[in-house]
């Protein structure tokens, strides 16, 4: 600990930066499982993280995903996926109303494959 607070001293002193920079990662961690074994289930150690961001890593600090985080992001992806079908939906309606029926494009890509 005491080891960072040099290296942001230092730092302040030599490059003349004094922004405490705060890299925030989050491993899901499951019921079955432990925080340490999600840190390695993810490829998540502190030596990876130190390297992919040029500074020392305090901590990696697992994220508690519940059956209820889990139904709700089930929730979010189905509404999300009915929204994006809906919408095409509509879109091919208005299509049909609005611009061209759709029979009659059918039948123009018809022609134009059988030559």
């Amino acid at each position: 600990m005491y080891q960072l607070k040099a290296y942001a001293f230092w730092d302040a002193l030599t490059q003349h930066r004094t922004d405490g920079a705060l890299v925030r990662l989050i491993t899901p961690v499951y019921e079955s499982e432990k925080p340490e074994d999600a840190e390695v289930a993810n490829g998540l150690e502190k030596e990876q993280l130190t390297f992919a961001v040029a500074f020392p890593a305090l901590v990696a600090i697992p994220e508690i995903v519940t059956p209820r985080d889990i139904r709700r992001r089930k929730v979010r992806n189905g509404l999300l996926v009915g929204t994006a079908l809906g919408a095409i939906g509509i879109g091919v309606v208005l299509f049909q109303f609005y611009v061209m029926d759709l029979d009659v494009i059918w039948a123009r890509r018809m022609r134009k494959l059988m030559l």
